[in-house]
């Protein structure tokens, strides 16, 4: 049925324009030697009636006003007869057209002038008043009406359906406007969460790693021992940010096509994590109350997170001593990480993405973040995140 549709509509010009030429034809042999020396008036008269079918899509108004010239032409001046002469049956195919596409107006006017000529036709073949019984040409006027009234209810169906037919292609064009606006959504979001892990794992690994190396430097004519750790505090620094490289990117990856991917820290690393940070010049004062480990997943791999980029903002800013306090009970996590402050930032590069990057983490998970400077000095990230309960999944 669609197809049918979709060719008549790819066709519509020479399908009307051939329909014309059936009718104008069906005219002419129906006139033929009719009319004698009014003959081309009678040729005249089929063009005006049938030609408007060829422009019935096109030109709606025209076809109207010259099929009705032309059928009063052909009906009344020549004598033709009062209803179903192929003129006749053009203005049957251009009152469809008008009703099947809208043009209602247009239609009742049509409608009324060509009820108008045929009861003139029947006026001139039964004189007023009409005696009873009724005469072939008043059953003839009955079955126009009849049939007049049948294409009107054709074409309010087809009107309808086509009616139909554009709001559900409308509501398929919304549906599939979501779609790609969801899809474009989801795909900023994780190009916005790739790129929030990449920042978090490189952006503290290599502060570790540079601020452990500066102080290897320094240690190694005083205290090679020192130093020593410091190295291998930057080694297995650069082991961890690797893994963890890899097994960010391995999300990115077909999971048939690589074997099984690094899984993420969470909280329970919290411990290493502070262990890596911590130096004779940055001593951490590290306190856990609670069992991270029945965190979910995801609510772990964001209080490690937020643990680890407070931590980042501590070498880069921060100086003195650290503390970082982790307290899971009551329905929540909160985490507080603090620090006493230096006479100046350290020689690190900042990103200018840690902060948004903990609260975006934190509003993730329906929980909050404040950081701001102590009282007594130095700087304070604070943050409270909800842990939902069984039921909740």
């Amino acid at each position: 049925m669609r197809n049918r549709s979709a060719w008549s509509r790819k066709h519509r010009i020479a399908l009307d324009a051939c329909i014309a030429t059936v009718l104008l034809v069906a005219h002419l042999m129906s006139e033929a030697g009719m009319h004698g020396p009014f003959w081309p008036t009678a040729v005249f008269g089929g063009v005006l009636a049938c030609g408007p079918v060829a422009l019935r899509h096109r030109a709606p108004a025209l076809a109207s006003v010259t099929v009705v010239a032309g059928v009063v032409l052909t009906n009344l001046l020549l004598g033709s007869g009062p209803v179903f002469t192929p003129g006749q049956v053009a203005a049957f195919f251009v009152l469809h057209t008008l009703i099947s596409t809208g043009h209602r107006r247009l239609a009742v006017a049509l409608t009324a002038a060509l009820n108008l000529i045929v009861l003139a036709g029947l006026l001139t073949v039964v004189p007023l008043p009409i005696a009873a019984p009724l005469t072939a040409a008043s059953w003839s006027m009955l079955s126009y009406l009849l049939l007049t009234a049948l294409i009107w209810a054709f074409g309010e169906f087809i009107a309808a359906r086509r009616a139909h037919l554009r709001e559900v292609e409308e509501r398929l064009r919304r549906a599939e406007a979501e779609r790609d606006r969801q899809a474009r959504l989801a795909v900023a979001e994780e190009r916005n969460r790739i790129a929030r892990e990449l920042h978090d794992v490189l952006a503290h690994s290599l502060s570790v790693m540079i601020a452990q190396a500066d102080g290897a430097s320094y240690a190694l004519r005083t205290d090679p021992e020192l130093a020593g750790r410091a190295t291998r505090t930057v080694a297995d620094t650069g082991r961890s940010a690797l893994r963890e490289l890899r097994g960010l990117l391995d999300v990115l990856h077909d999971p048939a096509e690589d074997g099984a991917w690094t899984p993420q820290p969470d909280a329970a690393a919290l411990g290493e994590l502070v262990e890596r940070v911590r130096r004779p010049d940055l001593p951490i004062r590290f306190e856990l109350t609670g069992n991270v480990e029945e965190l979910p997943t995801g609510l772990g791999l964001a209080v490690y997170r937020i643990v680890q980029e407070a931590l980042t903002n501590v070498l880069k800013h921060g100086g003195g001593a650290a503390e970082v306090r982790v307290d899971v009970g009551g329905g929540a996590v909160v985490l507080d990480v603090a620090d006493g402050g230096a006479p100046g930032p350290r020689d690190l590069p900042s990103t200018g993405n840690g902060l948004g990057g903990m609260r975006e983490r934190a509003v993730l998970y329906g929980g909050t973040l404040t950081a701001g400077a102590r009282p007594g000095g130095g700087w304070r990230v604070r943050a409270e995140l909800p842990v939902p309960s069984a039921d909740q999944g």
